[in-house]
C-alpha cells in the first residue's frame, strides 16, 4: 500500500471553479491541494515554493495563460510539464 499524498495545485482564473475542484480533491485520502492561483504569475511563483507533483492549469488565465505559465514554471527547472495542449494532441493522433 502506498501512503504517498499526492501535492496538487489547482490553477484557474473563475473562483467557483476553483474552489469546487479543490473541495473534490480534498475529498480523496492521498490528494492534497496545496495552493489555488487565479493567474499565470501565481502559479509560477508558489509552484516554485510549494513543489507539488501535479499542477491542474487552466489554459485560459489574465497576465499569462496557462501555457506561458508552464513554460515559465518548466524553465525554472520545475521538471516535466503536462497541460490540456498535450492531451489534444494525444487524442488527434490516438495515443
Amino acid at each position: 500500500m502506498n501512503d504517498r499524498v499526492l501535492r496538487v495545485i489547482v490553477a484557474d482564473d473563475h473562483p467557483v471553479f476553483r474552489q469546487g475542484l479543490r473541495a473534490s480533491l480534498s475529498a480523496e485520502n492521498d490528494i492534497e491541494v496545496v495552493e489555488e492561483c487565479g493567474d499565470g504569475p501565481t502559479v509560477v511563483a508558489r509552484a516554485t515554493t510549494a513543489r507539488p507533483d501535479v499542477v491542474l492549469m487552466d489554459i485560459r488565465m489574465p497576465e499569462m495563460n496557462g501555457i506561458e505559465a508552464t513554460r515559465a514554471h518548466h524553465q525554472r527547472g520545475a521538471g516535466h510539464a503536462h497541460t490540456d495542449a498535450d492531451d489534444v494532441r494525444r487524442r488527434r493522433i490516438g495515443v
